[in-house]
């Protein structure tokens, strides 16, 4: 779930977690089943906090979690054993016996993207069908963050379902999706295949206006309501052409033409947001032909 802040990723994932309390509108099913206590144990909710204890061991925190959270047909030795099956499956191995540290702590600890590791190893211990994360990339560099994406993305391809939230991935992170769910002001603007957002929105009109960007940042501005330009190809450099919009007229030029020279950028950035009656069109000529083409906009 990609969206700008206040956009209501975090509502819609704790009601998804049935852990949203009030009153709810609709209703939420997992696999057409309802919610119950017996899917409840098979959902794991990770928190934007890490609730840790800061005086624990990585190892001892999982273990300490196992006992708590597992079965008790299971026995203690199968507990430790499930809790050492996860610091493998997380890469925690390298810190299993440093303190957890951060928080109310004075020393500091394992590092930003093991503690976020660790937080996520607690709800994997009863092995969820679904795995719900909010923002579990924040606070963390891009390399830290990909490493997170990358443990989350195995664990999607290893059978389970992983939804998560997420405010400004890079570009790195945002082609590993498969899915994404684009919110603003609590509203869904796009639902589909993340290799098709773009696609989709130049389908509609909206393309960025350089030719190298993050989908991330695109859609993030789309979804602050920073609108693009329409999408008008010149017909002999087939490059995207620049718009100027007056009051009842708008007129298109691109970079070969003559007219880039004479349209006054004080006057567009005056005009730029005029409703248009009309969409002027020219086509390529020497500069004593120019053919103007009007048509309904």
């Amino acid at each position: 779930m990609l969206g700008p802040s206040g956009s209501g990723k975090t509502t819609l994932l704790t009601a998804l977690a049935g852990r949203l309390t009030g009153k709810l509108s609709g209703a939420v099913t997992y696999n057409n089943h309802p919610f119950s206590s017996s899917m409840r144990r098979n959902i794991g909710f990770v928190s934007q906090e890490d609730v840790l204890y800061p005086h624990l061991t990585v190892i001892e925190t999982l273990t300490y979690a196992a006992m708590l959270k597992l079965p008790r047909s299971l026995t203690r030795e199968e507990k430790m054993e499930q809790a050492e099956m996860i610091i493998g499956e997380l890469g925690l191995s390298r810190c299993r016996n440093n303190l957890v540290g951060g928080g109310a702590a004075v020393f500091r600890g394992i590092s930003g993207g093991e503690r976020k590791r660790v937080n996520i190893g607690q709800e994997m211990l009863v092995n969820p069908s679904l795995l719900l994360l909010d923002e579990p990339t924040s606070g963390l560099d891009s390399t830290t963050a990909q490493r997170i994406v990358a443990m989350l993305h195995s664990l999607a391809l290893s059978g389970r379902t992983v939804v998560t939230t997420i405010h400004q991935p890079s570009s790195r992170l945002f082609w590993m999706f498969d899915k994404v769910v684009l919110l603003s002001d609590g509203y869904p603007i796009f639902t589909g295949q993340a290799g098709r957002a773009m696609d989709y929105f130049e389908s509609v009109g909206f393309v960025p206006t350089l030719n190298f960007i993050n989908p991330a940042d695109f859609l993030l501005d789309l979804a602050n309501g920073k609108w693009f330009y329409p999408i008008f190809k010149c017909v002999k450099c087939l490059m995207l052409i620049k718009w100027w919009q007056g009051r009842k007229f708008r007129i298109l030029f691109c970079a070969c033409s003559f007219l880039n020279g004479i349209i006054d950028p004080l006057l567009y950035e005056r005009y730029s947001h005029e409703s248009s009656l009309h969409l002027i069109v020219i086509s390529h000529g020497s500069f004593s032909k120019w053919r103007w083409y009007v048509d309904t906009f």
